[in-house]
């Protein structure tokens, strides 16, 4: 099947942004919008993956969607019943390399979905050694699935399903093991960066040893971290709830970059959400109050050029 390839925009019903888009848009037939009325679940779509075979998966407020370019099927809550979607509201979703689809939830732990049955495995602090039932964020390796949850790090073993706490160094010579998971990402063979809500993690997984940054070690603006990226510059950006920071792997140093008010040639606000990077290298960074883009230099004069909307 042919790869899907949709954007969804997200629009909030308040005059004021009505307002400051008014009359800078004009319909673009390219743009095709999905809600309840054709299938999907719930309107508040938390996670969106797709498939090696095409299909794309959407998580919402209410349950999960697969949607093949013409029909949505929805998977919902079922209580207490077996091999069925184990919770309300989807937070995570992840394709593995056997294109397996995990799926977290806000309070129901962890699912792995069937195709051969169109069912569901569901993983629980009830029925495995997984350490908290509201998982945050999911990632994978060869060997392993990383889930992140508001108590801690977890590792899933592909072989055997098998589900162990990760113990993570945040002080000399102690461990944490109830670190409340932000955002995870793997950059090499051996190296899983862990977001928490205490600063960041950069986590050996072969040797089992990891180096633990905040504000207070390092230049890192916040220790509440929101989101992860690693770009085509071999440097990973970090978003927290006060700035957006680029670590440099070369240096294991970090330069902050903080919002000036009425300043266009920063960010437009300093609790940062997502970032991504399009084909020419061009970072793309959104906070609550606006997008910005960033085009890296060979001679470090980084200008920022945002969009911000005041709510």
């Amino acid at each position: 099947m042919p790869k899907i390839l949709f954007f969804f925009l997200l629009f909030f019903s308040q005059n004021s942004f009505a307002n400051e888009l008014e009359g800078t848009y004009l319909p673009d037939p390219n743009y095709v919008t999905y809600n309840t009325i054709d299938g999907l679940s719930n309107s508040i779509v938390t996670a969106i993956t797709q498939d090696l075979n095409g299909i794309m998966w959407f998580g919402t407020e209410e349950g999960l969607n697969r949607f093949d370019g013409n029909k949505f099927v929805t998977y919902r809550y079922a209580g207490s019943k077996n091999n069925a979607l184990s919770g309300i509201r989807i937070t995570a979703l992840h394709i593995d390399k056997f294109n397996n689809l995990w799926i977290g939830t806000a309070s129901g732990g962890l699912n792995l979905y069937r195709r051969e049955t169109d069912d569901f495995l569901n993983f629980s602090i009830k029925n495995s050694r997984l350490t908290d039932n509201s998982i945050t964020t999911i990632v994978s390796d060869d060997d392993h699935v990383w889930i992140g949850t508001t108590k801690g790090l977890n590792k899933l073993s592909l072989k055997t399903n098998e589900i162990t706490l990760v113990e993570l160094l945040t002080k000399k010579n102690k461990t944490n093991s109830t670190l409340s998971i932000s955002a995870l990402i793997k950059t090499a063979k051996d190296t899983l960066w862990v977001g928490t809500k205490s600063g960041l993690l950069k986590y050996n997984f072969i040797n089992n040893t990891n180096d633990f940054f905040t504000k207070e070690n390092s230049k890192l603006s916040s220790n509440l971290v929101t989101n992860l990226y690693f770009d085509s510059n071999n440097d990973l950006w970090v978003a927290t709830e006060f700035g957006l920071n680029k670590f440099t792997l070369n240096c294991s140093c970090f330069k902050a970059y903080l919002s000036i008010p009425n300043n266009k040639n920063t960010i437009p606000n300093n609790f940062v959400i997502a970032i991504t990077e399009s084909k020419d290298g061009t970072l793309w960074i959104g906070t609550n109050r606006g997008t910005a883009t960033y085009i890296p230099m060979i001679i470090e004069n980084t200008l920022f050029s945002n969009k911000s909307v005041d709510f």
